[in-house]
């Protein structure tokens, strides 16, 4: 998984890392025991904090490769999704927020009625589930295109 933020950003992130900043194990800071990971949270945390209005994006990839009737296959599922500005709705709410409340629907529709605990990869692996998700998705103007590739 990757995240983008800005030009440079990979960079940054690279920078800290390599210094310390995300380590987990405790140092030694005078009298106190700290972890890096710990004061890098609580001091990035405001100033990377998304304030309303902010016009933000996603982009998502999802490659699938197996056997599909004892051929090769990959599909390529691609999303841009950003802000948006009628609805004040941030790409990630759509994004995740609309997946949750299709499922939530077919639960209410009993369309959906296992129980237990189902990540996403496990509710969709019922196609009909699965199409009704995307197009409960596509409706709400958040759109995936597909590739299939057979190899």
């Amino acid at each position: 998984e990757k995240t983008l933020r800005y030009p440079g950003h990979a960079k940054l992130i690279q920078t800290l890392k390599s210094v310390g900043f995300f380590d987990t194990q405790e140092i030694q800071l005078h009298q106190y025991k700290v972890r890096p990971i710990d004061i890098t949270t609580h001091l990035l945390k405001e100033n990377w904090k998304l304030y309303p209005h902010d016009e933000e994006f996603t982009v998502m990839r999802i490659i699938i490769k197996g056997k599909e009737n004892n051929t090769n296959v990959t599909y390529t599922y691609n999303l841009f999704d950003k802000y948006d500005k009628n609805t004040g709705y941030t790409s990630m709410a759509r994004t995740t927020g609309f997946a949750c409340t299709a499922i939530a629907h077919l639960i209410l529709e009993k369309r959906f009625t296992k129980k237990g605990v189902f990540p996403p990869e496990l509710i969709s692996a019922d196609d009909k589930i699965f199409q009704c998700t995307m197009k409960y998705l596509e409706d709400r103007n958040v759109k995936y295109t597909m590739k299939k590739q057979i190899s």
